[in-house]
């Protein structure tokens, strides 16, 4: 009876282990297939991560051909401001590119997605990480310049003013800034020389401040790349 009662305990402990690892087994193969769910979708969002950052790299070196293109007619402008302010067609072209509506058009669809899921933090690669944050801290700093550029300064200020000493036609001039236009003004008078020579001071500056920004944006997409490539499979 006794080894009867121990068989039968010792049989009972070998089913409750077999048991208890068949249930430990089966959760472990469901974590396991979970997390490489999980990897396998964060590989996904960061190949297309990958695409995105080229075409962002293709935007940024536009807006720096806009703000450079932009910064050549201030020079000009200058220079006609000190001569004897004769109206000529290149002066209506410099005086047109002032107004350059540039933006900053970055996807932040997969980032968003990899943040707001929580996956982000899944990435290994720390470095990588970081430079995502930094990279898209810098996007909405480069945004809030363009906003601040075009709405408050282009149609607020500079517009209004050189309104009062041209025609302004809705139809713009098409040159080779990556396909960009821009207004198009006709002077019939000369602005006045102060207030134009703070106008072109103050794009000066903020041209030269965004081209500061997007040199460094473009620095982080490559940077971004290389990390992706050092991180998953590009497919």
């Amino acid at each position: 009876m006794y080894f009867n009662m121990k068989t039968i305990l010792a049989r009972g402990g070998i089913e409750f282990i077999a048991v208890f690892l068949g249930i430990a087994l089966s959760l472990w193969v469901d974590e396991y297939s979970e997390n490489n769910e999980i990897q396998r979708l964060n590989d996904s969002i960061l190949n297309r991560l990958y695409d995105n950052l080229e075409s962002d790299s293709t935007n940024f070196t536009w807006v720096i051909n806009a703000h450079k293109t932009s910064l050549k007619s201030c020079k000009s402008i200058t220079k006609w401001i000190e001569s004897n302010h004769d109206i000529h067609d290149s002066v209506n072209i410099d005086i047109s590119r002032i107004a350059i509506n540039t933006f900053t058009w970055a996807n932040k669809e997969e980032y968003s997605s990899l943040k707001t899921s929580g996956r982000i933090d899944l990435i290994k690669n720390e470095e990588l990480v970081k430079t995502l944050h930094e990279y898209y801290s810098q996007i909405e700093f480069a945004q809030k310049i363009e906003d601040d550029l075009n709405s408050s300064w282009i149609q607020n200020e500079f517009i209004p003013f050189i309104a009062d000493y041209s025609n302004y036609f809705g139809n713009p001039i098409k040159e080779d800034i990556y396909g960009y236009y821009y207004p198009q003004f006709i002077l019939y008078a000369a602005p006045e020389k102060n207030k134009m020579k703070y106008f072109v001071s103050r794009k000066m500056k903020t041209s030269n401040g965004a081209i500061y920004v997007y040199d460094e944006l473009l620095t982080l997409t490559k940077k971004l790349r290389k990390l992706i490539r050092g991180t998953i499979k590009i497919t």
